[in-house]
């Protein structure tokens, strides 16, 4: 028996395959729309509600805008974790361009302001509904961890690009019109952007909706609730979540702070904020572009924490910036640093994730994402009228080191649990029912050490009657299943071999010879299957079920 090789596939190749992936291409095509759309249409809200009455009016607009979109977001996810997501994720898009043109078209009519907010509200709970959608199709274009980084810098870049581009487009048509305006312009792009994802074809079971051997869901409040649970549960998750909300609580400090520096720390116009922020954006698509660099890497947690200490102390002396260019530079770095954070945990979020509550925990994400953004703001305007502005931006970012000490140990710990596996065997486990319900690093683990082993024809691979300590995953040929001297099953390419012992704990309950050609084989040990299986209950009903099938009960 051999032990599995595992060979690289390296960056380029996982990148050519996520590039190649139809439903990859369409989908970075909505999204910049949709990213077009969230970030030039916030600002068009922004500035109609300053026109009317103020920062007071604008800051308060904030909070009603956010608060209930993420406390929403959960709850609005969990649609896309039961229903088929493609299709969500039209629903979704749709409704944010017909809310954006309705809003936009109530603003120039001058409509009652009590319509005109509502439908802003309403504007801003549906911009959380496609994006959890969104990021849990994304690991459908990739069958490999490495596909997936590369699917996440691919789809950060894109974001990136149409953050920086949408309040661009809404500056353009501010020119010459009104917020109003600019929200149906955008409005449009986005219906187009929707129109796109009309027919989307993906491959995984949880996205085309659920299997017939998945367990009865639970209650509503249950089922609502996952993404909170396993946030809750699950302390590598909660680390993650911890890690991408703290990107927010940074960039919403640099949202409000970037006038604050302009102002009273350099001394000049607002100008030089407008400045700042697209030094913010460029360091975005900067950070989008160096996570490229993620690709291919087992250990992502060390390039996650580097992205945090950086932005954090970038954002922690730039209070003590002299002069604009160097306040720029410095923002710049925050804004790599920002972006390479969110793009590494939701990698690793979507490689820890079980799929069926992949988009409820990235509704949490979602929501956690709303709320550091309006904490960050909150935090540093609440902090520098209480002391020096430097001492200000320091405490904020002194805020996000302090966080990275806390989470280190269980980011630490999801890297030393990942394996590299060969991308055709993994490509084989995700073709069985049992293993394609378990997330991309669970699958790495538990293909991590197989054997592989070829029988000549009629040899035997497992005997009736002995104790069950390993399982067994056919990769070519056929297994012949007999008991009592009978033929009961043929198994062949994809089928699990000797659950039934292990799963039960029980003596082997039949006798398993190679066919007439020949059988390979890869062989995995009784524990490593069982800490995958019971790790999620949807792998599990799928593995006693199939048991059971082949006992005929």
């Amino acid at each position: 028996m051999d032990a599995v090789q595992t060979p690289r596939v390296g960056r380029w190749g996982s990148a050519r395959a996520v590039a190649r992936h139809p439903l990859f291409a369409r989908l970075l095509r909505s999204h910049f729309a949709f990213s077009i759309t969230e970030r030039g249409c916030w600002v068009a809200v922004l500035l109609f509600a300053f026109e009317r009455g103020g920062v007071a009016e604008a800051g308060s607009l904030v909070l009603f805008l956010l608060v209930p979109s993420a406390a929403l977001a959960p709850v609005l996810a969990f649609a896309s974790d039961v229903l088929p997501r493609q299709r969500m994720l039209t629903y979704g898009y749709g409704a944010v361009a017909l809310l954006s043109i309705g809003t936009g078209i109530a603003m120039v009519l001058e409509a009652p302001i009590v319509l005109v907010y509502t439908l802003t509200l309403l504007f801003s709970i549906s911009l959380t509904f496609g994006g959890p959608a969104a990021a849990a199709i994304i690991p459908m274009a990739a069958r490999t961890p490495d596909e997936l980084s590369a699917a996440n810098t691919a789809a950060g870049v894109v974001e990136t690009a149409g953050r920086m581009f949408g309040p661009l487009l809404a500056g353009i048509v501010l020119i010459a019109s009104s917020p109003g305006a600019v929200l149906i312009w955008i409005g449009l792009l986005m219906a187009a952007g929707a129109l796109a994802t009309i027919g989307l074809r993906t491959t995984s079971v949880a996205v085309g909706g659920p299997h017939l051997d998945d367990p009865a869901p639970q209650s509503a409040v249950v089922e609502v609730t996952a993404g909170l649970r396993m946030v809750r549960t699950d302390p590598q998750v909660r680390a993650l979540v911890g890690g991408v909300a703290t990107a927010s609580w940074i960039a919403g400090a640099v949202d409000v702070g970037a006038a604050v520096i302009a102002i009273d720390v350099l001394g000049r116009d607002e100008a030089s904020a407008s400045i700042l922020i697209t030094g913010f954006g460029v360091g975005g698509l900067l950070g989008s572009t160096l996570s490229f660099a993620l690709v291919g890497r087992r250990r992502l947690a060390r390039a996650l924490a580097a992205s945090v200490v950086s932005m954090c102390v970038a954002l922690g002396v730039v209070g003590w910036s002299a002069h604009l260019t160097s306040a720029t530079l410095l923002v710049v770095v925050v804004g790599a640093g920002v972006t390479l954070t969110s793009i590494t945990g939701r990698t690793m979020l979507q490689g820890l994730a079980p799929d069926d509550t992949l988009a409820r925990l990235f509704g949490v994400l979602e929501a956690s994402r709303m709320l550091g953004l309006a904490l960050g703001g909150a935090g540093l305007s609440f902090l520098a009228v209480r002391m020096s502005t430097p001492l200000a931006f320091a405490a904020v970012g002194g805020v996000g080191v302090v966080g990275l000490a806390v989470m280190w140990k269980r980011l630490v710990s999801i890297d030393r649990a990942r394996k590299a596996v060969d991308p055709d065997l993994l490509e084989l486990a995700r073709s069985t029912d049992i293993f394609s319900a378990l997330p991309p690093f669970a699958i790495e683990q538990v293909l991590h050490g197989l054997v592989d082993e070829t029988f000549e024809p009629n040899a035997t691979l497992i005997t009736f009657d002995e104790l069950g300590e390993d399982l067994c995953l056919v990769a070519h040929g056929k297994a012949i299943v007999e008991r009592n001297g009978d033929v009961v099953a043929t198994q062949e390419r994809g089928a699990v071999v000797g659950e039934i012992a292990v799963l039960r704990g029980v003596p082997r309950t039949a006798t398993v010879v190679a066919g007439d050609e020949g059988v390979e084989v890869y062989w995995m040990t009784a524990g490593a299957f069982l800490d995958a299986v019971n790790r999620v209950p949807r792998s599990r009903a799928r593995a006693e079920a199939e048991a059971d099938r082949r006992l005929g009960r």
